[in-house]
């Protein structure tokens, strides 16, 4: 009897211990960070990047030399800035990045190092991961060449060096017009870089396809301000740009922040989720409109297509709701 006693107590403690290994280990997942190089003046990107698990949020601190760098932007899944302190979002990615845009002002070679403070997945299970860093270079811009000064000469005029006018006179410095750039014009496609990924701006959308509480309109994009069709909330100055992966082909809303340029977190539903709620719509109207079958007054389809329409609907309900919250908060 003792000894089924003991060998009992020695099962239920090594369950327990590997019950306890398992509970402190957090997810796998691995950060890394690239950079690049510039002229003093000009911009850089540095990208952050993690991976390795179903992707929810983590807080980043930056830090950098700001004698030599000033941070002028982000993008990707950054949501919220304070000071040197970032948070990222993700809903449910199996990756999660953050593009830094630095200033340069000075020439060098400087060091940008992230340190993860906090991470969890999307199943709210906690990670952690190592700092990381990436190098920024930055050179002078090219000296202009400097032209000799013109010789003289007292033999005659028509001697003289330098450059012939329209008239065939001789100056002793050419005059340099400035060419002004013209805008470009709009290409069929408008690729954009969203994190890590590269989408297509897609623009075929209708009135009849927008979202719940949205309207079909337009907004401006890049450095020449091209027109661009996105869906908008004007109530509570929300803006929705249809983005294309070039890879996959499939379409998602982002949020879009026409003052900045930049494209904000994903929504969650996807163009064709908000097309099968149009179509739903539709065909529930029509079960409607057909004569009653049944003393209830109601037919089976009609009952389907409700129960349907209702969980779709409530579905883009909530992802408002979601987004109102979440800036609030912010």
């Amino acid at each position: 009897m003792k000894r089924k006693l003991l060998s009992l107590i020695m099962i239920l403690t090594l369950v327990l211990g590997l019950a306890a290994t398992q509970q402190s280990f957090g997810a796998s997942v691995s950060a890394g960070m690239s950079g690049g190089s510039c002229e003093v003046g000009k911009t850089v990107t540095v990208t952050l990047n993690y991976s390795g698990a179903t992707m929810g949020a983590a807080t980043v601190n930056l830090s950098y030399d700001s004698s030599a760098l000033t941070l002028s932007g982000q993008g990707g899944n950054v949501s919220m800035v304070n000071g040197n302190t970032i948070l990222l979002e993700a809903m449910g990615t199996s990756s999660m990045s953050a593009t830094f845009t630095f200033t340069t002002k000075k020439a060098g070679s400087f060091t940008v190092t992230a340190t993860t403070t906090a991470g969890e997945t999307w199943d709210q299970g906690s990670f952690s991961a190592s700092p990381v860093s990436a190098t920024v270079k930055v050179t002078e811009p090219p000296k202009a060449e400097s032209k000799p000064p013109a010789s003289s000469s007292s033999t005659s005029s028509n001697t003289n060096s330098g450059t012939p006018n329209r008239r065939g006179d001789f100056t002793e410095e050419a005059k340099v017009e400035e060419v002004e750039e013209e805008p470009q014009e709009k290409p069929e496609q408008i690729e954009v870089e969203v994190g890590d990924r590269e989408y297509i701006i897609y623009e075929d959308l209708s009135a009849e396809d927008a979202p719940a509480g949205f309207e079909l309109g337009k907004a401006h994009y890049g450095e020449w301000d091209w027109e661009i069709a996105v869906y908008e909330d004007k109530e509570n100055d929300y803006v929705l740009v249809c983005l294309q992966d070039k890879e996959s082909g499939e379409k998602q809303f982002f949020l879009y922040d026409e003052e900045k340029g930049s494209f904000g977190r994903a929504v969650s539903l996807t163009v064709d989720e908000f097309i099968d709620y149009r179509n739903l719509s539709a065909a529930a109207a029509a079960a409607a409109a057909e004569p009653e079958e049944e003393e209830s007054g109601l037919s089976p389809t009609a009952i389907l297509l409700g129960v349907l329409i209702a969980a779709v609907a409530c579905a883009i309900v909530l992802q408002i709701v979601i987004l109102k919250k979440r800036d609030q908060s912010e």
